[in-house]
């Protein structure tokens, strides 16, 4: 053996910056180049879905784009208005708003790279594509991802989230069920807050107007226009069934686009609803079906130019926010990005600065762009505050870690926050649910002297027995003492389905836990006695996770006197569910850790 074999590459991140707005603010965008030695193939202008969906949707959208790029297409995304890592509030987004936003990324991608364009739009996302098409000075071609037929039907969707709150806000049982007011508030003006986002009139009355239709009359009747149209069938290996055909009203919809002179190339690919939620598994079809046929239809090498080169790790990338900041972070295996906050020029900074630990597959926006509020609002109170991707989730590439395996992320995502910010001598870690728990993991596996305080919202410590526990204290109880429930169980309703899961949580609680030498439980517990610094713990009031710690914690021995620790401080978040959605919590969340840090010194 001559030597030994070369390391493989790390993969590199997307270039990451900031775009100012004409009319003030910054839109944050991800450019994907071409791969080197790849023929250049053509641009892609990814047009976001709409509210959680950006965020649900950002890990498979971010596979996609480094799969595009690989294949020599040019890809750039955008966070418009009031989404994602974008300035501004989603009150104060609009429809049109969001269209001048996407010609301002189409004109910047124009400068840098040449060749067929394609706008790539997802769920609500084709409604914008469609518009943007019959906006821009060139043809364009369309990939559409599950379409949304109209945004009158995307906006029914959202609202019906609204009225399943209203239901259960005051009837966990669902047993009585409240008239929705959404759809009043806004025909008078009044915004509504929906799972977190502040949705007002002039947004629901634009994405409502919208139609998923042919832009009649922006380019050369000779132009061959593309549409590649991708629905998704929720089957999975254990099930291998093909892929259903078209649903009737796709087909009646791509008639119109056929009749309009457009080569439409449409199929079904087996593909989990990734849209839905942010747990969903990896979908490798959908990258290959999409990349396949854009190369089928660009089948003609084109030109582009060279791209600015993102910086390397552990330096600021260029951008133009002035208080935020794109970095990448030089994890163990792969590189992570990740967005500081700073406060403002000229203002005073603390020696304390702020980590948030992103919990299971969420990215560092986090849910109705929990983590993107807290980081502003502590950058105006002082605190520089990083926010990043851990590996294989929202924009970082490589493989996933799970919460317990987190460590060296963490470490190394402190140590880029002091690089970025000079000064900082000790760090506050932040994290919900189970980045929470990887918080505490962290204190544990590794005695870091810079981790001065915890922030704990929501815990996850969960375990079959914990949760029956929680289950049955917090909700079978509650259904018992329900005359509602009696009558159904007398009439043979759904009473006797709900007595078996009751028993069935009763011997859950009985069990065991399993014969580990130190579950990841028992060294939270361990994190927990024997870290010296100050811990905020912050419990919301309706959320299962946050009741089943404290059951766990006081039945647990490992945990014994927890709660007697000196330098604990726990709040509980009145009507909060569990990632702090309704109006006034997230806030509240806010002020509990700015006033927490400003205690600390």
């Amino acid at each position: 053996m001559t030597g030994s074999a070369a390391a493989p590459a790390r993969p590199a991140l997307p270039q990451a910056f900031f775009l100012p707005a004409p009319e003030g603010g910054q839109r944050f965008c991800l450019f994907h180049p071409p791969a080197p030695g790849v023929a250049p193939r053509g641009r892609v202008l990814f047009c976001p879905p709409f509210a959680e969906e950006l965020n649900t949707t950002r890990r498979t959208v971010a596979r996609q784009a480094r799969a595009l790029a690989e294949a020599g297409f040019a890809v750039l995304q955008i966070d418009p208005l009031g989404c994602g890592d974008a300035s501004g509030g989603f009150e104060g987004a609009s429809w049109s708003a969001w269209l001048a936003d996407l010609e301002l990324a189409h004109a910047w991608l124009s400068q840098r790279a040449s060749g067929p364009l394609w706008l790539w739009g997802l769920r609500a996302g084709a409604l914008l594509a469609s518009d943007l098409a019959a906006r821009l000075p060139e043809p364009a071609h369309l990939l559409l991802w599950q379409p949304a037929a109209s945004g009158q039907q995307q906006l029914q969707q959202f609202l019906r989230l609204h009225a399943a709150g209203q239901w259960l806000k005051d009837d966990p049982t669902g047993a009585t069920k409240k008239t929705d007011t959404s759809a009043q508030q806004l025909a008078l003006g009044q915004p509504v807050h929906i799972a977190g986002y502040p949705l007002s009139p002039a947004l629901a009355q634009g994405l409502a107007a919208a139609r998923l239709q042919p832009p009649i009359g922006r380019s050369p009747s000779h132009t061959v226009r593309h549409m590649v149209w991708l629905e998704f069938t929720q089957q999975t290996v254990s099930n291998p069934l093909p892929p259903a055909a078209l649903s009737p009203a796709s087909d009646r919809a791509l008639a119109a686009w056929r009749a309009e002179g457009w080569q439409v190339s449409a199929q079904s690919v087996i593909s989990p609803a990734f849209w839905q939620t942010v747990e969903a598994e990896a979908a490798p079809g959908i990258e290959t079906a999409t990349t396949q046929a854009l190369l089928a239809a660009s089948s003609e090498p084109t030109q582009t130019t060279a791209a600015v080169r993102l910086a390397q790790p552990g330096a600021v990338a260029a951008d133009i926010a002035g208080q935020e900041h794109a970095i990448a972070i030089a994890g163990p295996a792969s590189d992570m990005l990740g967005i500081v906050s700073r406060p403002a020029a000229g203002e005073p900074v603390a020696r304390t600065g702020v980590v948030i630990v992103v919990g299971g597959a969420q990215y560092r926006v986090g849910s109705h762009r929990q983590f993107v509020l807290l980081a502003r609002h502590l950058a105006e109170a002082g605190y520089p505050v990083l926010r990043f991707d851990f590996p294989g989730m929202g924009d970082s590439p490589g493989e996933p870690v799970g919460f317990e395996e987190t460590a060296p992320h963490i470490a190394a995502a402190i140590s880029a926050l002091q690089t970025a910010c000079p000064g900082l001598d000790r760090v506050v870690l932040w994290g919900l649910c189970d980045g929470a728990s990887a918080s505490l993991l962290y204190t544990q596996a590794t005695p870091d002297p810079r981790v001065a305080g915890l922030v704990l919202l929501n815990p996850w410590v969960r375990s079959e027995a914990g949760l029956a526990r929680a289950q049955v204290k917090h909700y079978y109880r509650q259904r018992l003492l329900e005359p509602a429930f009696w009558r159904k169980l007398l009439a043979g309703g759904v009473g006797w389905q709900a007595l078996r899961s009751f028993g069935n949580r009763l011997r859950a609680m009985q069990r065991p836990a399993p014969a580990s030498a130190s579950n990841f439980q028992e060294r939270m517990a361990q994190g927990w006695r024997t870290f010296p610094g100050r811990i905020l713990l912050l419990l919301s009031e309706r959320d299962l996770t946050a009741q089943e710690f404290v059951e766990h914690a006081n039945s647990s021995e490992p945990w014994r006197g927890w709660s007697e620790k000196p330098s604990l401080e726990q709040q509980t978040l009145p009507a909060a569910d569990h990632t702090c959605s309704t109006p006034g919590a997230s806030e509240q969340v806010q002020e509990s850790v700015a006033e927490y840090l400003r205690r600390a010194g």
